[in-house]
């Protein structure tokens, strides 16, 4: 059942289409929102069932579609599950805001969109995953351009673009040394010759620092989050990013460590500070809260790429979903709201559900990501002040937006369905077999509190005195797109410089 259910769910958004195209030109009528509910509920009934079906499965687990020579291949492995989930969370939280899919070719966009983001997950083989990981993105571009904002879906197109670039030639530099079609674990990579293996990793590296959005290459999020509905912004910043980081994992961090090549980890590290570093003063320098629900994904992608810089890829995964959950609870809150007097006012239902996952962004007490903070840094603690840090402007970036309350209590679910996913995650993490024992620190915990105040109290004082860093993005890095053009030309450059360094080849 297990084979035959995973190699369907990423035809399910393509079998939608065709039906929505059949009745639409057949009957002339439009069946696409009942359709595209549909295939979103298929999907989620699917991933529920797949969890179960593939706990016991251990290593490696590859699906043939055919008996026939270099026939597509599907592959599972646990690592999966974190990234099912990562897409899990939008997609429920989508079935509440579908009227924002507002026409049948939006919603057929939105199906090839789904297809791209499932079928990067099911693929077993290197070539489907740039195909489908090139049907996600072209999708992505007409999305992010629904309000009409379309420089912000080409600033994504050109980088989208210039990273797929880098991929392919990085398929074709690893195939023209010998390995075969597989992820970075086939056993075809340990007979590379070593020059092959250097530059193919090389290029599989640019092309994922890009689509992981790793400063320098970071511009785009905040412009394509600002430019499009909070529906397309969650499955961005939900799993889109992410999908970068995972193709980091997958066909650089695996082989690296087989082969040694060790100076990988340490590229990903260095560019993981400095976009944790940059994301978090861009949140506190933004002057528009979507921005700044945006840029926090910066933080996120950071600490998740340091994690694994440092092999604790469990801690890393499960970031991931949590991230997705709080991002999609932000996202959705933002289009509740509304200004007035220079205040967002929000629903009372919204309002603690929006202080939770801006307590869960910062990762304090006693959130499920200080737990997975404190695992982390209790073989890390060189980076707690770092840390402690970010937390300070994560909070600090959102106290500095005046809230008021509306009267009306509204009438939507999700903020229910949030507390209840958001409760669900947090037994998870508490039964993790790495997290049953974090090593609670009274003295990490008054610091907590002192952030908190700090932010408070001091970050609302200072924002104010720093006017002239307002939008610090947006002035000082990326200020028009040929600036982010020539970072996006900086971050190769520099990515090459520091291998060949490492590799003592300067």
């Amino acid at each position: 059942m297990f084979d035959a259910l995973w190699m369907l769910v990423a035809f399910f958004p393509l079998l939608g289409v065709l039906v929505i195209l059949s009745v639409s030109f057949l009957l002339r009528r439009d069946c696409s929102a009942f359709v595209v509910a549909l295939v979103l509920i298929l999907e989620i009934v699917s991933f529920v069932v797949i969890y179960f079906l593939t706990r016991p499965i251990e290593g490696n687990y590859l699906v043939a579609l055919s008996a026939l020579p270099f026939s597509i291949q599907f592959h599972f492995s646990q690592e999966k599950i974190f990234f099912m989930a990562n897409l899990f969370i939008p997609m429920a939280f989508a079935l509440f805001r579908l009227k924002s899919l507002d026409s049948i070719n939006v919603r057929l966009v939105f199906l090839f969109f789904l297809a791209g983001s499932i079928g990067l997950l099911v693929t077993g083989d290197i070539f489907n995953f740039f195909v489908f990981y090139e049907l996600m993105i072209m999708a992505a571009y007409v999305l992010i351009g629904l309000k009409g904002n379309y420089g912000a879906s080409i600033k994504y197109m050109l980088t989208g673009g210039i990273s797929s670039l880098f991929f392919l030639a990085g398929i074709i530099v690893l195939y023209a040394g010998g390995a075969g079609m597989g992820f970075g674990y086939d056993p075809s990579h340990e007979i590379i010759a070593r020059p092959w293996l250097d530059l193919g990793l090389l290029l599989c590296a640019i092309a994922f620092a890009i689509k992981a959005a790793l400063f320098p290459a970071s511009g785009w999020v905040a412009s394509c989050h600002g430019a499009t509905n909070s529906l397309v912004s969650s499955f961005l910043a939900s799993f889109t990013v992410f999908s970068g980081i995972r193709g980091f994992y997958i066909f650089v961090l695996v082989p690296a460590e087989r082969a040694g090549m060790m100076e990988f980890f340490e590229l990903l590290r260095y560019l993981s500070l400095a976009t944790m570093i940059v994301g978090a003063l861009c949140m506190f320098f933004e002057t528009d809260l979507k921005r700044t629900i945006a840029h926090n994904t910066l933080v996120t992608v950071g600490l998740v790429g340091l994690m694994c810089s440092f092999k604790n890829y469990d801690l890393a995964f499960l970031y991931m979903p949590i991230h997705a959950l709080h991002k999609s609870i932000m996202f959705y809150s933002y289009e509740d709201l509304s200004q007035r007097g220079g205040r967002y006012l929000v629903r009372r239902l919204s309002l603690p559900i929006i202080g939770l996952a801006i307590f869960s962004m910062a990762g304090l007490f006693a959130s499920p990501v200080y737990f997975l903070k404190q695992a982390f840094l209790s073989g890390q603690s060189v980076y707690k002040v770092l840390l402690f840090g970010m937390s300070f402007f994560v909070v600090a970036a959102f106290a500095k937006h005046r809230l008021g309350l509306r009267k009306a209590l509204g009438k939507r679910f999700w903020p229910v369905l949030a507390v209840l996913v958001f409760g669900a995650l947090y037994l998870m993490l508490f039964g993790h077999s790495l997290l049953a024992n974090p090593g609670l620190s009274l003295l990490d915990l008054a610091i907590d509190l002192l952030v908190i105040a700090a932010a408070i109290l001091v970050g609302r004082y200072l924002w104010p005195k720093l006017s002239f860093l307002h939008n610090f993005d947006r002035r000082l890095l990326f200020a028009n797109l040929n600036r982010e053009l020539f970072m996006l030309i900086l971050l190769p450059i520099t990515m090459t410089v520091f291998i060949v360094f490492k590799r003592g080849l300067l």
